[in-house]
């Protein structure tokens, strides 16, 4: 029986994953390179990951949330100040109060003049 060639695959990992992870696999008596091989070979099998890659509504919510507040973060008075009229009457309300809070919290606390 002819042996097999193997590849090394690398990848990172947060510390604190891998540690919990490594916990829960020795548990089920795994150890990495085992579950790692499981998880290819479903992922060959089935033509596509074995688990459902997809958000929650919550979660969608959460990413729409934190997108508008790095776009509110990185504006500044005097760019507000050259958006035509038009883009802004286009912003709601709730997107301009945010942005209106996040200003004043970077500015220490002093509202635009």
């Amino acid at each position: 029986m002819a042996v097999k060639g193997k590849k090394r695959v690398q990848v990172q990992i947060d510390k604190d994953l891998a540690n919990d992870t490594e916990a829960v696999l020795s548990e089920l008596g795994l150890n990495p390179t085992t579950a790692i091989n499981m998880f290819y070979k479903r992922i060959v099998a089935n033509g596509a990951l074995p688990f459902n890659v997809s958000l929650s509504q919550e979660e969608r919510a959460n990413l729409r949330f934190l997108r508008r507040l790095k776009i509110h973060q990185s504006l500044s008075l005097k760019t507000l100040k050259q958006l035509p009229i038009g883009s802004m009457i286009q912003m709601r309300t709730n997107d301009l109060l945010s942005l209106y809070v996040s200003f004043v919290e970077t500015n220490g606390g002093k509202p635009p003049v």
